[in-house]
């Protein structure tokens, strides 16, 4: 029998794939299921196998199995460049900042091991005994290093083209549910105490002087001082609008002094 298919240690008697249909037990699953569950059919299994491979296993047999280190090395930057690429694409995204911020939501460990556990690449997994006995096979670390370590396998066995379109099959969910965040509310308030600390050595101080309108919806009006003096009137939905509106105006008004060296 070969040994993609012979039973591992800590797997109990049987495993069950439910989503393959029909009830179908096998004592450990063989390797065809899982390039199903991939989408991909290695040419040489070789890659596959070591990337199945976890230290903990390769060390109990003393070097005669390589481990999927070096694999979750380039699996790492394989799935990053991947993931990148996508996220370039989508221009409604903007700014470098948004991109870096959802590409490393993409690409965390938790966001990969939860991919590795709808692979249920756990049951693949050659673990050393001892790790296999402590629950390694749903060990958030190891599912990520597997799941880096089986596209850098795909992309050693078919190349960039054919791990990309892997990858943004099983990702497209993520992918596609990307958005951008909403345009933050420049903060009036702060701009304006740091413009009349520099030019007065005070801060600003405010009052809401009226409301207009039904208790559910009403509009408020507030007054912004500057060393005493009203200097702007800003009006909002909130308190905090009002005010932000009041400083808004007020910076408008005293920014110009700025250049006059008042």
């Amino acid at each position: 029998m070969s040994d993609e298919s012979s039973p591992q240690s800590g797997l109990g008697e049987e495993i069950s794939l439910a989503e393959l249909g029909d009830e179908i037990s096998l004592p450990f699953p063989e390797l065809d299921v899982l390039e199903r569950k991939c989408g991909y059919v290695f040419k040489d299994r070789a890659w596959l196998k070591r990337a199945l491979t976890h230290p903990s296993y390769a060390n109990e047999r003393k070097g005669h199995q390589r481990s999927n280190q070096r694999m979750e090395f380039l699996g790492d930057a394989v799935v990053g460049l991947v993931t990148a690429r996508a996220l370039f694409e989508r221009d409604e995204l903007g700014d470098e900042g948004v991109l870096t911020r959802n590409l490393s939501a993409l690409v965390c460990e938790r966001a990969l091991a939860q991919k590795a556990r709808e692979l249920e690449l756990g049951y693949f997994i050659k673990l050393g005994k001892g790790e296999d006995g402590q629950g390694g096979r749903d060990r958030p670390g190891i599912l990520c290093d597997a799941y880096e370590a089986l596209m850098a396998a795909i992309f050693m066995d078919g190349g960039y083209e054919a791990v990309r379109e892997v990858i943004n099959r099983l990702h497209g969910e993520e992918f596609a549910h990307i958005r951008k965040p909403p345009p933050t509310t420049p903060n009036h308030k702060g701009q304006l105490q740091t413009l009349t600390q520099a030019l007065y050595g005070v801060q600003p101080t405010y009052s809401i002087v009226d409301s207009q309108g039904p208790e559910h919806s009403k509009d408020f009006v507030a007054l912004v001082f500057v060393r005493g003096e009203r200097v702007a009137q800003g009006t909002g939905r909130s308190k905090k609008a009002a005010q932000q509106d009041a400083a808004r105006r007020a910076f408008e008004l005293l920014s110009p002094h700025v250049d006059d060296g008042a």
